[in-house]
């Protein structure tokens, strides 16, 4: 049975974590991290165009998907290289290639984990650090609430990075993050916490996509964008939560943040072996 009669679930990267000065690291780790991997498989076939145009084909797709599963925004990007079309597919025969590309996605999926996984890990041990308010926040709501993290990020990698930002796991009834397969999704989360019977539920979010996820799941929504959005629901909670539906699109200066330094990742790194993620993580955050 739940402890407490409400419950607020948190997302991790940028909500309670900040992903660098900007919250914009990962939009370029996912780029980067899918065309290298495109690159060192067969799928490099795709890659003839012009880097400019390409990438600004893997910026289309990835603003569409913030927030989702890593391999759902891989999939993505790979559609929007190999077939013009920025959405996701569920598998390979989503993409309607040839039986000959089976064996390279498969390849590109593992390495794009483990180059997006490498940029993460060095970008959090320098530049990814929590909200300055969130400690102190949920050590006051977790006497009220119950609290929950559902994030996208695997269980394995959100188990450490929560450790490595120093949280407080007794703050939390439960932490759930996504597998390794890329299932187990927020939406997913949220209606498990849901059927737990609280008689109201708060996901507290970075995303559109994370909006999404709260529609679905009939739970309600906020949107952390810095660190005042905290002192703002502070000053909310304990109380009536609040549901905010609005949706917003990406600034131009977002836009150009992911273009320009991931084309310069591409430029400089796309046929390196052992990409130096320490360095790269420094670039992104220069």
């Amino acid at each position: 049975m739940p402890d407490h009669e409400c419950a607020v679930a948190f997302d991790f990267d940028g909500t309670l974590i900040q992903n660098g000065p900007l919250n914009l690291d990962k939009g370029v780790h996912i780029i980067f991290a899918s065309w290298y991997a495109c690159r060192r498989t067969r799928l490099n076939d795709f890659l003839g165009a012009g880097a400019d145009a390409l990438t600004a084909r893997m910026v289309d797709a990835y603003i569409r998907y913030p927030g989702s599963p890593r391999f759902e925004q891989f999939s993505a990007i790979v559609n929007a290289l190999v077939n013009h079309v920025p959405d996701s597919v569920a598998s390979f025969d989503g993409f309607v290639l040839g039986e000959e590309y089976r064996e390279a996605y498969a390849e590109a999926r593992q390495i794009y984990n483990r180059v997006y996984s490498g940029l993460n890990d060095a970008a959090a041990d320098r530049f990814w650090k929590p909200y300055v308010s969130v400690k102190a926040f949920l050590h006051r709501l977790a006497g009220v609430y119950d609290l929950f993290i559902a994030s996208g990020v695997t269980q394995d990698i959100l188990e450490k990075d929560f450790a490595r930002h120093g949280f407080d796991r007794g703050c939390f009834s439960a932490i759930h993050g996504g597998n390794t397969a890329g299932g187990n999704d927020k939406g997913e989360i949220l209606k498990m916490l849901k059927r737990r019977g609280y008689m109201d539920l708060l996901f507290v979010a970075d995303s559109n996509k994370d909006l999404e996820y709260a529609e679905i799941a009939a739970v309600k929504f906020y949107r952390i964008r810095a660190d005042a959005d905290y002192r703002r629901l502070a000053g909310m909670l304990p109380g009536t939560f609040p549901d905010e539906r609005e949706t917003w699109e990406f600034e131009p200066f977002e836009i150009d943040f992911f273009q320009t330094k991931s084309l310069y990742l591409i430029g400089t790194y796309q046929d390196v072996e052992n990409l130096p993620f320490i360095d790269m993580s420094g670039y992104i955050n220069t």
